[in-house]
């Protein structure tokens, strides 16, 4: 069984970490939400052979949308 990086124990503590999961601060259930899509977004990495232009692309696309206030629209068009 292959081990895919993003679940090993370095990493898993990193996304943690940058989810708010090492301090008491915030919100619960936003750092359980954050730390999910933390691991989510890893996985589709690693599933789907990302390459690095494919990943900035999607990073550059999501700018965009904050930046025009249409994350709303792209939500609503998916159904969420």
């Amino acid at each position: 069984m292959t081990v895919k990086i993003s679940q090993t124990p370095e990493l898993q503590a990193f996304f943690k970490e940058v989810s708010g999961g090492g301090n008491d601060q915030g919100s619960p259930r936003a750092k359980q939400l954050l730390l999910r899509l933390v691991n989510e977004v890893a996985r589709i990495v690693e599933d789907l052979e990302v390459t690095d232009d494919e990943f900035w692309a999607a990073v550059d696309y999501l700018n965009r949308l904050g930046a025009r206030s249409e994350a709303g629209l792209l939500v609503a068009g998916l159904g969420v």
